[in-house]
Formats: C-alpha cells, structure tokens, sequence
C-alpha cells in the first residue's frame, strides 16, 4: 500500500472503517490512477468499492450512476464517497472550446455542423488545478440532497510519488513547495541571474 497522509489521523485506518459502510469512488480514467492498487482493496478481503471512472475525476459525468446507486438502497444511508483527482491530468490546462474544436475536426466530411449542435453546450470539465477541481465536486456532492448522511472527500493523487493526500494537506504542501521556488528565484536574482 502506497503512503498516505489524512489530517493528523492514520489514513489506513480511516480507509479500513470505510470499508465497513458504503462507499463509492469517483477516479480519473488516467491508467495511472488505480485507487484499487492504491488503496491496497483486493476482493480476497472483502475490500472493496464502487469506482466511477470519468475524464478528470469530474464528478458531474458519474451523478447519474451515483444517483442510481444511492436508489438501489442506499439513499440516506451512513457511508464515504471520495473524489479522487491526480497531478499532470490531461484536462489540466485544457479548454473545453479547444476540446470542442478537435472533435468536430475529427468527423467525417459533412459532419461537422451537426457535431457543432451536438457539443454546443457540452462542458468537459476542464481545470487549472486538480485541488480546486475536486473541491468544486466535493462541494457540489455535499448540497446534493441524495448524498445526505454521506461524508465526502476529496483527494489529489501525486502521479510522481504515487502519495494521495486529502485536499486540505495538498493545498499546504503546493504551497510550501511554491515558497521555495520564489525563495529560490529571489535568491537567484540576487546573486546576479545564476
């Protein structure tokens, strides 16, 4: 099992009581992002959970599995759902007119003004930063009326290091690594450029 970091409390633990109640997972389809690995599940123990996969981790494309898994009697019922973002994510930085613009130019001759209606008002869920990201779909799942009773969670995954931090201690580790950059470049300035 990879290192984790939740708080000030022991991750593995947390993971483990969550086992014991519902839970779902909202993950990126990067291949790169395996909570199943990460988390150390293995249906031998009994460790499992339901993982939507969707571009980015967006929440907004699995509501309505989430939304039919909570009817199928789950509804009000004691549980976790995380979200479940990662670092260099192909939608980081990306535009949803730019992704628009490559898919009608994908189809075929004479196809293209009806592509143009049909993702007119498509929204791909494009981001700057995976910690904001997952906190608009946290919060998004939070006022959600189907969801209530549920804690939900928001994680950045590290694709570098493999680290899942919850989104509170990411945001101080960005922005630790942020003050020594500047500490850095200043320094650099100082000592004439080098």
């Amino acid at each position: 099992m990879r290192p984790w970091t939740r708080r000030a409390v022991d991750m593995r633990g947390w993971i483990r009581e969550c086992w014991r109640i519902w839970r779902r997972m909202v993950a990126c389809t990067d291949p790169r992002c395996t909570p199943e690995e990460y988390l150390g599940m293995s249906s031998a123990s009994g460790d499992k959970a339901t993982i939507v996969r969707t571009a980015g981790a967006r929440a907004q494309p699995a509501l309505s599995t989430l939304y039919v898994l909570s009817a199928v009697g789950n509804l009000g019922k004691k549980g976790v759902i995380m979200v479940i973002g990662h670092t260099d994510c192909g939608l980081q930085g990306a535009d949803d007119e730019e992704i628009r613009r490559l898919l009608v130019g994908a189809v075929d001759e004479g196809q293209e003004e009806k592509a143009r209606g049909t993702l007119r008002e498509a929204r791909f869920g494009a981001f700057v930063r995976p910690d904001i990201s997952v906190m608009e779909d946290v919060d998004m799942l939070t006022a959600s009326p189907f969801f209530r009773g549920m804690e939900i969670v928001g994680f950045v995954q590290d694709t570098e290091t493999g680290l899942v931090t919850e989104v509170s201690e990411w945001r101080v580790q960005e922005n630790r690594k942020s003050d020594v950059q500047s500490r850095e470049i200043e320094q650099a300035k100082a000592n004439g450029g080098k």
